[in-house]
């Protein structure tokens, strides 16, 4: 009996079906986007926020910090005497089947396999907008989504 090839597919991570290869399946794409009001932010920069926080945060969509790339923040003063920090970069986290992209006030989590992003969203919320729970979205959020590739076909 010949194998069944693989065929082409638009993410790499939907490539076969846990049916069609149960030994290579590794879930839908899914992608947690969520971008803030710098204002209402807990922190100046989302970038500032210690690698210890993302992995505990992490551990919520079942996934590890496996190495992490970033650019140098650059340091603004304003003409008061406050010292203003925007970063005006990215930081990205290379995780166990997926991906964390962080800016100033933007989070994206990008993920394949048995990972649940959803999962880490309140914890996201709870580090990025503590009083996220009394609040109506429209006043912290500029804007969220979730999309699962599995579903888009």
């Amino acid at each position: 009996m010949a194998p069944t090839p693989l065929t082409p597919s638009s993410s790499a991570c939907s490539a076969a079906s846990s049916n069609d290869f149960p030994e290579l399946f590794e879930g839908s794409e899914k992608t947690l986007s969520l971008c803030f009001k710098s204002k209402r932010l807990a922190s100046q920069s989302l970038r500032l926020v210690p690698q210890e926080a993302w992995s505990e945060i992490l551990k919520h969509a079942k996934c590890t910090i496996l190495s992490v790339v970033e650019t140098t923040p650059t340091v603004l003063t304003p003409k008061s005497h406050e010292k203003v920090i925007l970063t005006k970069g990215v930081t990205a986290f290379l995780l166990s089947e997926s991906s964390l992209f962080v800016t100033d006030n933007s989070v994206v989590l990008k993920t394949c396999g048995r990972t649940t992003p959803l999962m880490a969203l309140e914890p996201i919320l709870d580090l990025a907008v503590p009083s996220w729970r009394n609040q109506h979205p429209d006043h912290y959020l500029k804007y969220a989504t979730f999309m699962r590739l599995g579903y888009m076909r």
